[in-house]
């Protein structure tokens, strides 16, 4: 059996290596010229910055996994993390009452939410937080459901925090599913982890034992009841057996012709939007300098654009001399400001603003010309309520030689995003698509 994979994102890659890592035929056609999609490292300043996931978690159970097994080395990130509130930047070492202790909620507030997480316990240690299938059951609007259970400051200091800054969402159109799934990642102890010289290098690894056509945009895909064919750009017909569409949800959409009723509604998925400013920097950040913490995540009762920032420096990524903080505009100015066209050097003006409110000695040391602005319109899929069912009826009425892959299957983190790729390689092996 032949099998054709669009995209050579983390999901497709992931589909790739385990189908040939089962001795099967397969392909990939990735319409860049690099494999990763959103795993993204780049240069600024002579630091390495990531521009697309910024981490890893220890508790992730698939891209750690797969890193392993490449060889891709992975090591911890400074400990020391830390929230924006009233325009202050509170950091703290992730441990037991660490937020207590910085003044971020009190201490009955802690007791409910501590009392609560050991309630729910036995779910968080048994079901997969990569897998959306495995939390339909509490597929209703989060910030009801989690300030009913944790307290509002809970669901606000750590829930609405990370999804504001790691996913560029609120959570008042967020599945509790979501978040619940999230929040198992952090309900045992963790390491944030990063790779040398990036997290591109585990893509990277991936994609050295695969057959990857670059630069090769696939147009159309076709299908019949026994196989399917990929119509490139170039006017180039490739068939297979099983196609596997591992590209964001408004790409898959726009290939796919006579689409199911679910499958409209699966490839119908928002984004949210991302904007990110790499802000280069003519010198090391020092200790007091945003608190000594690799990242902020900001409060989402904090005014302003900003979703969060990180440092090069922090991440061991940073080159002598140097340094570099990405700031994250948040989902709704990022938003905005991308469909304004805001020119690269404002939004540079923005982040810098931004950046020295928290941060005022850093006004000199930022340089403006070598910093970079990143847009990336479609970011993250957003989990509404709804969804995460819509995924699990797909896994089991899927029929037919195109298997639907990638982030609108999955959670907005990368590591969910890689289960979508095996659970696809794995209809492949096991089922052959049933047709």
């Amino acid at each position: 059996m032949r099998t054709l994979i669009v995209g050579a994102g983390i999901s497709g890659l992931a589909c790739a290596d385990a189908l040939a890592g089962w001795g099967q035929d397969v392909e990939v056609y990735e319409a860049s010229g690099r494999a990763g999609g959103r795993m993204e490292t780049a240069t600024v300043a002579d630091c390495r910055v990531e521009v697309g996931a910024n981490f890893l978690s220890s508790t992730y159970r698939v891209i750690p996994r797969m890193a392993e097994r490449l060889g891709v080395a992975l090591r911890p990130i400074r400990a020391r993390a830390g929230i924006i509130v009233d325009s202050q930047a509170v950091t703290y070492v992730p441990n037991g009452f660490a937020m207590v202790r910085a003044g971020v909620m009190g201490w009955r507030e802690a007791a409910q939410a501590g009392w609560q997480l050991a309630r729910q316990f036995p779910r968080l240690a048994k079901a997969n937080p990569a897998d959306p299938a495995q939390w339909a059951d509490i597929d209703v609007p989060a910030d009801a459901w989690c300030s009913g259970r944790f307290g509002r400051a809970f669901t606000n200091a750590v829930i609405g925090s990370s999804f504001r800054g790691y996913y560029f969402q609120g959570l008042a159109q967020t599945s509790a599913s979501a978040a619940l799934a999230m929040v198992s990642y952090g309900s045992r102890p963790f390491t944030t982890l990063t790779a040398n010289p990036g997290l591109e290098a585990i893509p990277r690894a991936l994609a050295a034992g695969l057959s990857i056509h670059y630069e090769a945009p696939v147009v159309r895909v076709e299908r019949d009841r026994t196989g399917g064919a990929l119509v490139l750009a170039n006017g180039t017909v490739v068939e297979g057996d099983r196609i596997v569409l591992a590209v964001p949800a408004p790409a898959a959409a726009s290939l796919v012709a006579d689409p199911s009723p679910l499958e409209t509604q699966l490839l119908s998925t928002p984004y949210s939007s991302g904007l990110l400013v790499v802000l280069a920097c003519r010198r090391r950040l020092t200790e007091r300098e945003l608190g000594g913490a690799y990242g902020l995540l900001a409060s989402p009762s904090q005014a302003g654009p900003i979703a969060a920032l990180c440092v090069a420096s922090r991440a061991g990524h940073a080159a002598p001399g140097a340094d570099a903080v990405t700031v994250m505009f948040d989902g709704e100015a990022a938003e905005r400001l991308i469909s304004q066209g805001e020119p690269d050097a404002d939004v540079v003006t923005r982040a810098v603003a931004a950046l020295c409110e928290l941060a005022p000695t850093l006004q000199e040391a930022v340089d403006g010309e070598a910093s970079r602005v990143v847009r990336i319109p479609a970011a993250m899929p957003t989990c509404r309520v709804g969804r995460v069912g819509r995924v699990r009826r797909y896994r089991v009425e899927h029929r037919g030689p195109v298997i639907l892959a990638g982030d609108y299957l999955a959670f907005p983190w990368s590591d969910s995003a890689a289960l979508t790729g095996l659970w696809a390689a794995n209809c492949v092996r096991v089922s052959g698509g049933r047709d």
